[in-house]
């Protein structure tokens, strides 16, 4: 990351991560963060399939001492399709204007998730993307 993906810029109360394969990795102290200042962290994982996840302990973890301010959902997209509007529409319904995200994965999904959200209601100024290439 290269500074300005923070967990500072989040000025809101409900925070939505969206993770494509080992972008998750920033996602981890993130989240500590995150929940250290109170704030609500839902996490969107899309990895190709169950074998591919990371940091399961460490995110278990976290879920149990949050007390339901922490949830990981796994999109397994070999399965169930690459993310898009419709999956993204289960996790901001009702929120777009109390939820900042944060994205950082493959370059594809980044953009397309970027293009996505701002469709769905969320204020650009509340969508924080990091650039994961290699």
């Amino acid at each position: 990351p290269r500074g300005s993906f923070t967990p500072k810029r989040a000025r809101t109360e409900n925070v939505l991560l969206i993770a494509g394969g080992i972008g998750v990795a920033p996602f981890l102290p993130c989240a500590k963060a995150l929940l250290r200042e109170g704030k609500t962290v839902q996490i969107l994982y899309s990895v190709s399939d169950e074998s591919d996840v990371v940091f399961a302990r460490e995110f278990s973890a976290l879920q149990d001492a949050a007390r339901g301010r922490f949830a990981v959902s796994v999109h397994e997209s070999k399965t169930m399709g690459r993310v898009n509007e419709v999956v993204l529409s289960n996790y901001i319904g009702g929120y777009e204007e109390l939820l900042t995200v944060y994205i950082c994965g493959p370059d594809p999904m980044t953009s397309a998730v970027k293009k996505a959200l701002p469709y769905l209601g969320v204020p650009k100024k509340q969508i924080i993307a990091e650039r994961f290439m290699f």
